[in-house]
Parts: structure tokens; sequence; C-alpha cells
């Protein structure tokens, strides 16, 4: 049997569902974020290369 306390919010498993879906949301942004830092790092170490290259073919 599920009893439900009659002082409870009706809405509290849609209260939930909204804090699980900004936890979420804060997830998915610090991961965007790590990406970023790691495509610019990326970008950086490429462009080295790059010109290193060019010196090369000189």
């Amino acid at each position: 049997d599920i009893k439900h306390d009659p002082d409870s919010n009706p809405n509290s498993s849609n209260n939930n569902t909204v804090v699980i879906a900004e936890n979420k949301y804060a997830d998915l942004q610090a991961e965007i974020e790590e990406y970023k830092e790691l495509a610019a790092s990326r970008l950086v170490e490429l462009e080295k290369l790059m010109s290193d290259h060019e010196t090369t073919k000189r």
C-alpha cells in the first residue's frame, strides 16, 4: 500500500522532475565547458604543429 500524506504538495513529483532536469542541465553545461577547453587546447596544439611544419618546409 502506498500512503499519501494529505499535507504533501501534489506537485512534488513535478518539483522532483524539475530538480533532476536542472541538475542534468548543470552537468551538461559543465561537460560542454570541459570539451570547449579541450578543443581550444587541441586547436593551439594543431596551430603550433602547422607553424612548425611551414617553417620546416622552407
